[in-house]
This record gives structure tokens, C-alpha cells and sequence, in this order.
């Protein structure tokens, strides 16, 4: 019944459109449109089909709109982690150039004092020998 229906208003739809009737030396002549009303009631079976299909759209409606909260949730949650793991990169990033700084201070003031002469001598790596003990005092 609704594919008839269908069908009966686009015929009707076509019939309507400018009609173009050309001329000898090619120009479009006056345009005529014919006025369409539709007016058509949906047998209650159909009505039924309607309601039904309306009552599924609604339900999946639901579930969607409960996924898209669901997943709201989650990209919130994980937008937290996500700020919270930056915050500790940048607090190790900080520790790391300060420790860099430290050591390279450290490696400045013994270039300077071994400049001067008055370094005291590194250890052999091993360093348990009787001189290393002895110099340790121990």
C-alpha cells in the first residue's frame, strides 16, 4: 500500500514539474506548474507497523544515548590519567635537569681543582686495595 503510494506521488510530482517547450529559434516558452495536494490515512494495520517500529527506534535511542554516556565517562576518566601522567613526566623532567646541573657543577669544580693541583687522586675502579684502606682511614 505505501510503495503504491509512493509510487502515485512521484508520477504525480513528475507530471507537476516545468513543462519546457522550445521554439524554433530555441526559447524556453512560460513555465506551467499543475498544484498537488496529497492527503492519504495509513490503514491501522499499518498504523500498528508504525507504532511498533516507532517503539524499537525509541528503545535503541535509549541504548545509544547509554553508550554515549558510558563512553562520556570513560574519556573523562582517561583525559584525568592522562593530565595526571603528564604532571609526573614534567615533575621527572625537572628532577633530571636538576640532577644535570648538579653534576655538571660537580664536573666544573673538580676541573678547577684539578687545575690547581690540589685534587685528591681518584681510586683505581676495584678500589679495595691496602693503600685505598689506609688512605680511607680505616
Amino acid at each position: 500500500m505505501i510503495r503504491q503510494f509512493a509510487i502515485t506521488a512521484a508520477a504525480l510530482v513528475l507530471v507537476a514539474l516545468p513543462l519546457r517547450a522550445q521554439r524554433a529559434d530555441s526559447t524556453v516558452e512560460s513555465r506551467v506548474s499543475i498544484p498537488i495536494v496529497v492527503t492519504a490515512e495509513a490503514p491501522e494495520r499499518d498504523m500498528r507497523t508504525l507504532s511498533r517500529a516507532n517503539r524499537f527506534l525509541e528503545r535503541e535511542l535509549r541504548r545509544f544515548d547509554a553508550q554515549e554516556a558510558r563512553l562520556q565517562a570513560r574519556l573523562d576518566s582517561l583525559k584525568q590519567l592522562a593530565t595526571a601522567r603528564e604532571r609526573a613526566i614534567d615533575a621527572m623532567s625537572r628532577e633530571a635537569a636538576s640532577v644535570r646541573a648538579a653534576r655538571l657543577d660537580l664536573e666544573a669544580r673538580l676541573q678547577r681543582l684539578e687545575a690547581s693541583g690540589s685534587a685528591p687522586r681518584a681510586q683505581p675502579a676495584g678500589g679495595s686495595t691496602e693503600a685505598g684502606r689506609t688512605a680511607g682511614g680505616r
